[in-house]
């Protein structure tokens, strides 16, 4: 290099890491331990929860909040779940109920799915 300079070969910044990928379903055991993680419902409502299916006071209050002829099938969906789907109707009343807008339940459900 003329004039005695030094030279140094660029290198790139790494790229940052992408948003990670929000889950699109939980299973049932995920979804009450977060609930009571994130505080949606008590530690007792969970164990209730899973213990004999008795559904804490928040799907309670979704399920009471809905038109009279979608109560039915709500409770059913509610009381024989296998897991949760994010856009699922039930589940987005759910998260309405609990105060959480549309990165609060993408947190939910990211934190939910690492439960082991």
């Amino acid at each position: 290099i003329a004039g005695g300079g030094v030279l140094s070969v660029y290198t790139p910044a790494p790229a940052p890491d992408p948003d990670p990928v929000v889950p699109r379903s939980i299973s049932k055991r995920q979804l009450i331990t977060q609930c009571a993680v994130d505080e949606w419902i008590t530690a007792a409502q969970a164990v209730a929860w899973a213990e004999s299916n008795t559904l804490p006071q928040l799907l309670e209050d979704v399920i009471a909040g809905l038109p009279s002829e979608s109560r039915f099938a709500a409770r059913v969906q509610a009381l024989t779940l296998v897991g949760a789907v994010i856009d699922d109707p039930l589940m987005l009343a759910v998260a309405a109920e609990a105060e959480a807008d549309e990165d609060a339940l993408n947190a939910f459900f990211t934190a939910a799915a690492a439960i082991e």
